[in-house]
């Protein structure tokens, strides 16, 4: 939110690489344990909203697959409005991502193709990588131990953009990426 979006690229590849949603389904399917928390995790989706200028002609919806952007357990789920408990914090607060396991100085991936339009240190995420895709989409990739991207690259779904690290304000969870996804601003 209040970052300047850039036009889409027409040079970014498009690459085929397991989704998300597939890599969740796997590994739910795989362990059969309950989830720790009442509500399912939900699989990032967007339904892009019909522009002024597309018409009677508008294309059927689409689902939009993402790249796993680690090889990991999902181990906090997105809560949407609902509180979730912080242990590093010891709070109560919403949790806008998920959480995927990670050994230190894993390879993390882009999800999605797009343009980088920040690498920051953030006091409470650690080293951040936030990438903006077309369909006014954005990912978020928090707690990297360190990005090997820079603002203004264009990278390919399944890219490296950097280490797995611990984010500050989830450190009592040990190495992890936390990962957001948005559309048109919102989680």
């Amino acid at each position: 939110p209040g970052e300047t979006k850039l036009p889409e690229d027409q040079n970014v590849q498009k690459q085929e690489a397991p989704s998300l949603e597939d890599e969740l389904k796997a590994r739910q399917s795989a362990t059969p344990t309950p989830s720790p928390s009442p509500s399912a995790t939900p699989v990032p989706s967007a339904t892009p909203s019909p522009s002024a200028s597309a018409g009677a002609s508008q294309k059927a919806a689409q689902t939009v697959k993402l790249t796993m952007p680690l090889d990991g357990e999902v181990t906090k789920a997105f809560s949407g409005e609902t509180l979730v408990f912080n242990a590093t914090l010891n709070t109560w607060m919403t949790h806008n991502g998920i959480d995927i396991s990670a050994a230190k100085n894993t390879k993390v991936v882009a999800a999605l193709a797009g343009t980088v339009t920040k690498v920051e240190n953030d006091p409470s995420k650690g080293k951040i990588v936030t990438i903006e895709h077309t369909g006014k989409q954005q990912t978020v990739y928090a707690g990297l131990e360190e990005a090997s991207v820079k603002e203004g690259d264009k990278v390919n779904a399944g890219q490296e953009i950097g280490k797995a690290g611990t984010p500050g304000f989830e450190a009592a969870e040990g190495a992890h990426l936390h990962f957001e996804y948005l559309v048109n601003g919102n989680y």
